[in-house]
């Protein structure tokens, strides 16, 4: 009897080292779906961010610019690698507890005595030994599994998110340097007319032609420009710095495609619907939000789903009993020996009695009614947002259109005059340059409506999704 009470306790034993054994192995397994997506990423990242990037002969387009920063964003990667953690903590929710091993020993000796002689002696012991294993609900384990998928999805359209972020943040600051870039060189050309300017005067002052007033109002003038200019290039740097934290570039790879390399879209290829439909496709932000849906919906399934009655555990025992006894009567003595073993299985159930009130479901659908009126609040804005956005392009365009045709013929009229004038040699030559000075000026005033028209264009672009009007 010993012995076998010895055998089915070594299996016991074995049974759970082997249970120990296969809970330290490494977990290999991949996960479903687009758990799998952030790993891919990440390595995408890594290649993009790693490799040598060689700066193209013609200069960074913006797009180029606005993708390699997109790509290096250290929040979006973080946020993909928490995937694989979610993954990894959704599967631990679904494990089983660990099983309970229960040993139980008892040891008894009685003694009786009766008032006419009679006594009685009783030794008796008891062996136990159970095995407890905690059953996971198979109803909540499945619709926790189904949201490992959608807590992948939205951590990843989180992590677009950012990166979009990131994506028009580069774009404006390529327009800012391209604009200031533009600025500079209609600058340096002013400057270039206000040197000559002051040369002339110089020249004309030593033969006595001007008083000296006109060369201290024309130095003064040529101090403001290279001032001017001596600002425009510091904000150009600060711009560019910018822009090599963002692309992860250094400033020797940074150049940028000129502003003349961009174009404008004519309004009446915008339309408003058409926009809207794209954006409610393309929108990192509408993507996150839906998903915030979908996870909300699967919190209400996991939520219902415990309040399905199921089995806490099953236990299963084996006990052995052995005792004997002596009877002493006044005829004589008696003796008895008895041996005895017992199966025996159970169950536990658990009946959620206080999860029927609903708290939980509540609580989830609470989440998805602020998700999906998140959505509808969205959708409304994008809508607006389109709107103003083509009717404040539409507005700088015909603005820009309009002072353009004015400003070609304003442009070629003036030029004309000053060639008659330079002609006919009975103005000096300073005061030629200055007319030349001032067109300048003026040209540099009227390219502000191209800057407002790329402004409103790259806003547009930005609320739309990303796509580039053309």
């Amino acid at each position: 009897m010993k012995l076998r009470y010895k055998s089915i306790f070594l299996s016991f034993a074995s049974l759970t080292v082997f249970c120990g054994c296969m809970s330290s192995r490494t977990i290999t397994e991949a996960a479903p779906g687009a758990i799998q997506k952030p790993d891919a990423l990440e390595s995408n990242i890594t290649e993009k961010t790693e490799q040598d990037i060689i700066t193209p002969a013609s200069g960074f387009t913006w797009n180029e610019l606005a993708r390699i920063a997109a790509l290096r964003n250290s929040e979006s990667q973080l946020l993909a690698l928490s995937i694989k953690r979610d993954f990894l903590q959704n599967k631990a929710e679904r494990s089983w507890r660990n099983p309970q091993l229960r040993l139980k020993a008892s040891d008894g000796k009685t003694d009786e005595y009766s008032t006419n002689g009679s006594s009685q002696h009783e030794n008796s012991d008891a062996n136990t030994v159970g095995l407890r294993f905690y059953i996971s609900n198979p109803f909540v384990n499945h619709w926790i599994k189904k949201q490992s998928t959608k807590s992948a999805a939205l951590l990843t359209t989180s992590a677009d998110e950012l990166a979009y972020a990131t994506y028009c943040e580069t774009k404006t600051q390529c327009l800012e340097s391209a604009i200031i870039s533009d600025q500079i060189s209609q600058i340096r050309r002013s400057l270039k007319l206000q040197q000559r300017i002051c040369s002339e005067y110089k020249t004309l002052i030593k033969d006595g032609y001007i008083a000296p007033l006109k060369i201290i109002k024309a130095e003064i003038k040529l101090a403001e420009i290279e001032l001017k200019l001596s600002q425009k290039e510091h904000e150009h740097s600060n711009r560019l710095y910018q822009l090599a934290l963002l692309t992860g570039l250094t400033l020797e790879q940074l150049q940028l495609q000129p502003l003349d390399s961009q174009t404008l879209s004519s309004p009446d290829s915008l339309n408003i619907d058409d926009l809207t439909a794209f954006a409610i496709l393309c929108r990192p932000d509408l993507k996150r939000v839906r998903s915030e849906i979908d996870f909300a919906l699967t919190d209400i399934k996991i939520a219902e789903a415990k309040m399905i009655p199921w089995f806490e555990y099953a236990e299963g025992a084996y006990r052995d009993t052995s005792s004997d006894s002596v009877k002493y009567n006044n005829p004589g003595q008696t003796y008895s020996d008895e041996d005895g073993d017992e199966w025996y299985v159970r169950t536990g159930i658990n009946i959620p009695i206080f999860s029927w009130m609903g708290d939980e479901v509540n609580l989830a659908k609470a989440s998805l009614n602020e998700a999906q009126l998140q959505e509808v609040i969205l959708l409304n804005s994008i809508r607006e947002e389109i709107q103003v956005g083509v009717k404040n392009y539409n507005d700088a365009y015909q603005s820009k259109s309009h002072f353009e045709e004015r400003v070609n013929e304003q442009l070629k009229s003036f030029e004309k005059q000053i060639r008659d004038v330079n002609s006919t040699k009975t103005i000096i030559a300073p005061e030629i340059l200055n007319l030349e000075e001032q067109l300048c000026s003026y040209k540099q005033s009227v390219r502000e409506n191209l800057y407002t028209c790329l402004k409103m264009k790259l806003y547009l672009e930005s609320v739309v999704g990303g796509t580039e009007l053309k």
